[in-house]
């Protein structure tokens, strides 16, 4: 799993979920360039992006120029629970 979130709550929610959960993540700064965040997502083979609705479109255009980066991508501010 890879986590892409900016300095929020979110970002502890999700370490927290992914150790309970008895997962391991890659984390990833938002600021880095599409070529690094391609070559780690390929790299790490990671089935799920955990990142905030803001780079949605950072990763859509990714997984456009990068066939072999095929995650899913999860927005974890855009999830409501009721």
């Amino acid at each position: 799993m890879v986590l892409c979130l900016s300095r929020s709550e979110y970002i502890l929610i999700a370490i927290l979920a992914v150790l309970k959960a008895g997962a391991c993540y890659v984390p990833i700064d938002p600021g880095f360039p599409n070529d690094r965040i391609s070559y780690v997502l390929e790299n790490s083979q990671t089935k799920l992006v955990l990142t905030n609705e803001e780079y949605l479109a950072k990763f859509s255009t990714i997984q456009q120029t990068d066939a072999s980066t095929n995650s899913d991508i999860l927005a974890i501010d855009s999830i409501f629970i009721y």
